[in-house]
């Protein structure tokens, strides 16, 4: 490893006038700096860059072994039912192959018993951290299943479902009624319907998305339609030359669009490309098919598509506001507060298993999987904040202050998912190291940290003011604290050569970009909700 030998005596010779001949830390009465930041940040950077080695080299041992193991061509499918069960109930089962051994299986990284153990027992001590319900929560088995039921109907995909059946049945009566079924069919009245249904969306903010994207795509894809049938066709019944020429070039752009627009803009091209097929299709069938209910050719099938799918988006925008227009922004505000809850829980379990690192094998199996799947419901929250714009609201949160809400939870998130893998694996002097340091076992942070993320997911959750008088900065009181205690920088350029050093300097700016990033949002919630139970002196009033 001569990379970490020249790294690290590359650090030293830069801080060389911080060390007297011994290697011990000279101490200075002038400075104010008691964690020496650009040792640490050299420290953080050269694990950084270890740890992506590391695991490059790992991926490509693995690839390696891959290679070597299997070198035949086969369809991957379980060749007996029993087989095929086990594998979609566990994903980790070692199917028997012919020609193979289990102790060369790739996929069998470790053993399964073994890792469900270790998991089963994480997923124990995380249902411990998240704590019990007292007795006025203890409801009977008719209780619960009553409040679960109207749970089922009222909350959000309920009431998709509801205005699902409602906007169907709606627009499919006169279909079901003798004098108006010939109406419906003639004015292609199931253009209505499936338009609704496919306009009908979750919450208020996507729906008007939707809604302007559609009508737009609608719109355009007719005009195009109507254009290339009189480009092609003028007056007549149809040139089939003249129609496979502008039919080609008009395919083009409708094809670019569905390719390399964003995502977002599929349904809305979608609609541009099958406005475009059908005004051409009818236009053509109208001189070449006999057949009952043909809505015409050129302008006349352009504006009775436009006016069916228009009918048909005022029913889903009239269904979508009852009984209450669904807000995103309210989804996203319950998500975040959700998140921070969960993130609540993660540290009690951090502050559990800090400083036993020889008893953290079951915390080990599960810290990535745990802050992966709060990193994954922060990274969903992007689509419906990039469409808060399109939202109507009166609460006080707006695209900004969710968008700077999610960024903090996301560093929240991987300072503690990280701090969780390095409670199973830092020596544990160096988690006693950081224990005297930070303070991280320390009663009164933790119930500082603990008391500002109960503020923080109530205010999330009812948009109410934040107390002017907090436990925070909580950067300022870690430090504060520090010094209180009298600590001394106990630092020699052995120690800087130590792995575990290292590490333990991530361990101690992920531990601070935490706190920081708990203080960044305060301000955050501040800045948008205001302050109350403001504190001033009689004179100053």
């Amino acid at each position: 490893m001569a990379c970490v030998a020249n790294t690290t005596r590359g650090v030293l010779e830069s801080h060389a006038e911080l060390f007297d001949e011994n290697g011990q830390l000279k101490v200075d009465e002038k400075t104010d700096r008691p964690i020496l930041p650009s040792i640490v940040i050299s420290m953080v950077i050269e694990e950084r860059i270890l740890g992506m080695t590391v695991a490059t080299e790992k991926l490509l041992e693995y690839i390696l072994q891959l290679s070597q193991t299997r070198k035949t061509h086969r369809i991957w499918v379980p060749s007996r039912l029993q087989y095929a069960l086990a594998w979609l109930f566990n994903g980790r089962l070692t199917i028997p192959v012919s020609g193979t051994s289990t102790e060369e299986d790739p996929d069998l990284t470790m053993d399964p018993a073994a890792f469900d153990e270790q998991t089963r027992e994480a997923r124990r001590r995380l249902e411990v951290s998240r704590g019990y319900q007292g007795s006025s929560a203890r409801k009977s088995g008719l209780s619960r299943a009553i409040i679960a039921t109207c749970n089922w109907f009222t909350n959000p995909a309920g009431m998709y479902a509801f205005r699902m059946v409602v906007v169907t049945i709606a627009t499919s009566i006169p279909a079901a009624v003798p004098h108006s079924a010939g109406f419906f069919y003639r004015e292609k009245g199931i253009w209505a319907v499936i338009s609704a249904q496919t306009c009908l969306i979750l919450y208020m903010a996507d729906f008007t998305f939707a809604l302007v994207s559609r009508t737009l795509g609608t719109i355009i894809g007719g005009v195009m339609g109507m254009v290339a049938w009189y480009i092609g066709s003028g007056n007549g019944p149809g040139n089939p030359y003249g129609m496979g020429a502008i039919t080609a070039v008009m395919i083009v752009p409708l094809l670019w669009w569905r390719i390399f627009l964003p995502p977002a803009y599929a349904q809305a091209t979608i609609m541009a490309g099958a406005t475009f097929a059908l005004v051409v299709g009818f236009s053509w069938d109208e001189n070449h098919i006999v057949q009952y209910g043909l809505p015409g050719k050129g302008y006349v099938a352009f504006w009775k598509r436009v006016v069916t799918v228009l009918l048909g988006f005022v029913a889903a925008f009239l269904v979508q506001l009852y009984p209450h227009p669904p807000s995103a922004t309210k989804h996203v505000c319950k998500t975040l507060a959700n998140s921070v809850r969960t993130m609540s829980d993660h540290y009690a379990l951090l502050v559990s298993h800090w400083g036993r690192a020889d008893k953290n094998s079951a915390l080990a199996a599960v810290a990535g999987q745990i802050s992966i799947e709060v990193g994954e419901i922060l990274v969903s929250l992007n689509p419906s904040i990039a469409l808060l714009k399109g939202e109507l609201t009166f609460g006080p949160f707006d695209q900004k202050v969710l968008g700077q809400t999610q960024e903090q939870c996301q560093y929240m998130n991987q300072a503690l998912g990280g701090l969780l893998t390095l409670a199973a694996s830092l020596p544990k002097e160096f988690q006693e190291r950081l224990v005297n340091t930070v303070g991280i076992l320390n009663d009164r942070a933790i119930g500082d940290i603990m008391a500002v993320l109960a503020i923080i997911e109530q205010a999330l959750r009812t948009g109410s003011p934040l107390p002017e008088r907090l436990p925070a900065p909580l950067v300022r009181r870690a430090v504060e604290s520090y010094l209180e205690q009298g600590g001394s920088n106990v630092l020699t350029t052995t120690l800087v050569k130590d792995e575990g050093h290292r590490r333990y300097c991530v361990a101690l700016t992920l531990y601070l970009k935490f706190l920081t990033s708990i203080d960044d949002l305060l301000l955050v919630l501040k800045s948008a909700l205001g302050e109350r139970h403001i504190i001033y002196q009689w004179e100053d009033a």
